[in-house]
């Protein structure tokens, strides 16, 4: 079952397992992003994938940034993350986000994020820190954003 909003104890547990921050850093950005909506995902009373929709632009567009995504060890396979993912594309119209690693590239590709941008067009309305956060522990060759344009073909978003 998705759902808005969670217990910030299940946050922070996912988020460790997931990426292994610190409680403490994970408190600061749950206490301090200004424009990040939670959408998770439960297996019963269990928090089992999350991800962030967070306000940003890319040029002058407005969209919604997929951050801190990640899903339960005992829940991978089960395609939480993905049905998470179609919520967000059945609510948002432009969606980005930067792959941790070269091999999540495909992944969401394929979930449709199929479009790159370069990183210097994307901008947040947050503070500092909290764009640093934003914008950190991506290991990609060739950094860049991926996004999901669910306009229509007629063109509404083009960048290049």
């Amino acid at each position: 079952m998705i759902r808005l909003y969670s217990d910030g104890q299940d946050v922070v547990r996912l988020w460790q397992e997931a990426f292994g921050d610190s409680e403490e850093e994970i408190c600061y950005f749950l206490d301090n992003a200004q424009h990040a909506q939670l959408i998770a995902y439960y297996e019963g009373d269990e928090l089992a994938a999350m991800l962030f929709a967070v306000d940003c632009n890319l040029y002058l567009y407005q969209a919604k940034y997929i951050y801190a995504a990640c899903t339960a060890k005992k829940y991978r396979g089960k395609g939480y993350m993905s049905q998470l993912l179609d919520f967000c594309r059945r609510h948002y119209d432009l969606l980005c986000l930067i792959p941790a690693q070269d091999s999540l590239v495909e992944y969401y590709r394929l979930r449709g994020f199929t479009d790159f941008i370069d990183i210097e067009h994307l901008t947040f309305d947050e503070t500092e820190e909290i764009q640093e956060y934003l914008l950190e522990g991506y290991q990609l060759t060739k950094p860049q954003v991926q996004y999901y344009n669910g306009v229509n073909d007629n063109g509404m978003f083009v960048f290049s």
